[in-house]
């Protein structure tokens, strides 16, 4: 899906003959040591660790190569929290709630940085409008811990319980192979996937520097976007 449905919208822009496409892609397309920092040249050189990582890497890779004479702008998001039109994101379903709810005593260790839906949207249509060709564009508020991130969802919606640790990462990757074995029997998703804890141990703080300088975004504050989020969480 991520390699042929990108293809698929360039050779679209091709026959429609628009001048430039904005494609939407990932950081986990590009490279830095755990808990290291990364920006826009720091573009991973070899295949990433997940199927997920791999098929946005190819997805650039194959949009590059079928562009033609359409101009392409790469938006390099991080991990995106918020309400989208369609409903939650995985995050609000599986930590959000249930710390509002205390019962989420435990978090996953590591850390991720966010984007927040509505900063995400104007930075597409930034990048559209001031985006270099061939450039990428690292969209990125703030990075956080598991932990952190709960506590401050807990602390702008005052009430709920933070979560008094993390689980110690050996621990964390038995329960998430054994998440993965139970959810063939069950048929439904892992609480924790391998791969996401192996991006959440990545731990490495994106670099947004570019996007501030040349299209002129500006990054949400994390408590303005929880604070959005909860509002709109309450009225579903």
């Amino acid at each position: 899906m991520n390699l042929q449905g990108s293809v698929s919208v360039v050779r679209a822009a091709l026959r429609a003959g628009v001048r430039r496409l904005v494609h939407t892609s990932t950081i986990d397309v590009f490279d830095a040591p755990p808990g290291g920092t990364f920006d826009e040249t720091n573009l991973a050189t070899s295949p990433k660790h997940t199927p997920y990582e791999r098929s946005k890497q190819e997805a650039e890779r194959a949009v590059f190569a079928a562009a033609g004479d359409v101009e392409v702008v790469v938006v390099n998001p991080s991990t995106v929290y918020g309400l989208p039109p369609y409903g939650g994101t995985a995050m609000e379903r599986r930590m959000f709630l249930p710390a509002l709810g205390g019962r989420l005593p435990v978090v996953p260790p590591g850390g991720f940085g966010l984007v927040f839906t509505e900063g995400l949207a104007r930075g597409h249509l930034a990048a559209a409008a001031l985006g270099r060709p061939g450039e990428r564009y690292i969209l990125s508020d703030a990075h956080v811990s598991l932990r952190d991130l709960t506590a401050a969802v807990v602390a702008v919606a005052g009430r709920g319980r933070a979560p008094v640790a993390s689980i110690p990462s050996p621990l964390a990757t038995a329960l998430a192979a054994g998440g993965e074995w139970a959810a063939r029997l069950t048929r439904r998703p892992p609480p924790l996937a391998r791969g996401q804890l192996h991006y959440l141990r990545w731990n490495a703080v994106p670099d947004a520097g570019r996007a501030r300088r040349e299209l002129g975004w500006e990054p949400t504050p994390l408590a303005d976007g929880l604070r959005r989020t909860l509002d709109e969480l309450a009225r579903h």
